[in-house]
């Protein structure tokens, strides 16, 4: 019987606990917060900076959203 592909609700969502360890620079703190998995983002990359990875790569597949969930906490923090 066919099985129905479903996307994964998970989500890294940005939360107090979140801020918090950004703000402090932990990154365990962080990637616990956000539920972040081991080959997600392992750490945040600099923003306003090209990737350094070849295309097609798995860093330069993450490095975008990356990108985005550093700005999103920088103003998540302010």
């Amino acid at each position: 019987m066919p099985v129905k592909r479903r996307a994964t609700k998970r989500r890294q969502q940005i939360n107090p606990d979140a801020v918090a360890a950004f703000v402090a620079g932990d990154e365990a703190a962080l990637r616990d917060a956000m539920s972040l998995c081991p080959w997600e983002f392992p750490t945040l990359p600099p923003l306003n900076e090209a990737s350094p990875w070849p295309q097609g790569s798995g860093g330069a597949t993450w490095w975008p959203e990356g990108q985005r969930l550093h700005l999103a906490l920088m103003e998540a923090s302010r």
